[in-house]
């Protein structure tokens, strides 16, 4: 699969707006944080590019129609949180731990509703000047979990309990739990677990089918099936085939699951 195509020369209108207290560079590109109550969110500036979404007819494990292939063109850079949310930024923000696996800190958040997620995304809105926090939708979320790859995973075409916490069995086993966020090597744009740990929330309605035509900034607000959301990435019970960058997955927006989780997105 080709056609990934990552504008680095894209670079953010200000290296520390208004609502980041912190920056950094390195060979990932830039980074900002946002602070609340001294817990921190890192997040990475992603380029904007076109990319191939969905997976091609060959690719193994696909689910068919719900992974049409088509070219999708994202306008603008956004800011991404370089980690899924962890449980102590949510403690910070809304004083509670609804975490099943609830380890450490430093483990992701799950057992959240998109619904409550909402909550929580607005009271950092409500918390930092400026801010405009919200979810990705599933486009940019493939978009930056693929990192300009056109394979299954942002690291190639194969998946191992190396450089992901998934299901590897039979030929691996089962952590039987969520791992600390940072505990593989990001991809690179710097995010860390795209694949596997948790699945993410998206801002989107689930449509089964996305078509094969070309699209510029999508973002399924309706559709009939109005109170179901994307989720993407897989999670530490999730086998190789739901971790892949192209796989889609559903949940009612008001359920909530110990393998969802959720990373957040600051507009341009």
């Amino acid at each position: 699969m080709s056609g990934c195509h990552i504008e680095f020369g894209d670079f953010p209108d200000t290296r520390l707006p208004v609502w980041a207290c912190g920056y950094s560079e390195d060979k990932y590109g830039f980074s900002v944080e946002i602070s609340v109550a001294s817990v921190q969110q890192s997040f990475r500036w992603i380029p904007k590019g076109t990319f191939r979404m969905g997976s091609p007819r060959d690719e193994h494990g696909r689910y068919s129609i719900l992974e049409d292939p088509h070219e999708v063109q994202l306008s603008r850079g956004f800011w991404l949180a370089d980690t899924a949310c962890t449980q102590g930024f949510w403690r910070a923000v809304m004083g509670n731990n609804p975490a099943i696996n609830d380890i450490s800190s430093e483990h992701p958040i799950e057992n959240v509703s998109w619904e409550e997620v909402q909550i929580f995304l607005e009271r950092i809105n409500s918390a930092i000047w400026g801010a405009n926090a919200r979810l990705p939708s599933e486009a940019m979320w493939e978009y930056a979990c693929r990192a300009g790859s056109g394979d299954r995973y942002s690291y190639g075409n194969d998946l191992s309990p190396k450089n992901c916490n998934f299901d590897s069995r039979p030929h691996g086993g089962r952590r039987e739990s969520t791992v600390p966020v940072k505990n593989y090597p990001p991809n690179e744009l710097g995010l860390f677990q795209m694949h596997g740990n948790v699945y993410e929330w998206c801002s989107d309605v689930f449509n089964r089918s996305l078509g094969a035509d070309s699209q510029v900034d999508p973002e399924y607000r309706t559709g009939h099936l109005n109170n179901y959301r994307v989720v993407k990435g897989g999670s530490w019970f999730s086998t190789h085939r739901e971790c892949r960058s192209a796989s889609r997955s559903w949940l009612y927006a008001r359920n909530s699951s110990g393998s969802v989780g959720f990373r957040i997105l600051m507009p341009r």
